[in-house]
Formats: structure tokens, C-alpha cells, sequence
């Protein structure tokens, strides 16, 4: 079973293969969240306020990362993508979707304790054109 809601967990062996399956399927099921907006189909039946279901799917990873590289210099790249991230959290549809809402005029009385805008941002400035993708698709919701 892929644990695709998680990061390689710190001191884990760095393993490319599993890295590139479990990115694989993340991006797999953001392009099926942003299918089911493209043609306003509710799948899950669930509130849309929390993506449809899709509230605990990661963000797709930086250009960094899925650029086609060679194992060291990728290792390279995801080591110090790690260190960078001082969170060690992984950004999720419901982030993206939290920061959009907190930015419109409305939302200034709905904001949360956490406002994940800034991270959001950081994430925003090393897209690809999958993660653009992702993030136009989440202005649909």
C-alpha cells in the first residue's frame, strides 16, 4: 500500500523509486480533483467547502523534483528541499484551497488559526506546469 498522504519520513533511507511512485500517485489523484471540478461532478457527496474528498491529498512537489535528473543530483535536490522545509509538513489541496479563500474580500471573516497563505505562496513560486495546472483548477472550487 503507497502512503501517499506522508513524506519519506526523515532518516529513511532515500529511495528514488518510492519517491517517484508515491509523487506519481499524488499527482494522479490532483489531476482526477481538478477532472471532477472541470466537469462539476461531486464524486464523494461530501461538503465542497472540503474539496470533495480531496482535503488530505499532498500538493504536487516543486519543478526541482520531477525535472528528469540524475540520482545524485535529485538526491542532492531532496536533501536540501528538506532542510529548507522547516515544517516538514506536506501542503495539501485543503491548504491551497484555505489560502484561497482567506484572500478574498469574504473570507477575512472566515480565517482560521492557520493560514497556510504563506507557504502556499512559497509552493506557488516553484510550480510546474502540472502544479499551475492543479492551482487553476482549485480556483474553479
Amino acid at each position: 500500500m503507497c502512503e501517499y498522504e506522508t513524506n519519506i519520513p526523515t532518516g529513511h533511507g532515500l529511495n528514488r523509486s518510492e519517491w517517484n511512485f508515491r509523487e506519481s500517485v499524488r499527482r494522479t489523484i490532483c489531476l482526477l480533483y481538478g477532472i471532477e471540478l472541470l466537469i462539476d461532478v461531486n464524486l464523494s457527496h461530501t461538503d465542497r467547502a472540503s474539496c470533495g474528498g480531496y482535503s488530505l491529498v499532498p500538493l504536487p512537489c516543486s519543478r526541482d523534483l520531477w525535472q528528469p535528473l540524475s540520482n545524485e543530483e535529485w538526491g542532492y535536490r531532496f536533501e536540501s528541499q528538506e532542510k529548507t522545509n522547516k515544517m516538514n509538513r506536506l501542503l495539501k489541496l485543503s491548504d491551497l484551497q484555505l489560502s484561497r479563500r482567506t484572500m478574498e474580500p469574504r473570507g477575512s471573516s472566515e480565517r482560521s488559526s492557520v493560514d497556510p497563505t504563506s507557504e502556499v505562496t512559497k509552493w506557488s513560486r516553484t510550480l510546474d506546469e502540472f502544479g499551475v495546472l492543479i492551482w487553476m483548477a482549485a480556483l474553479l472550487d
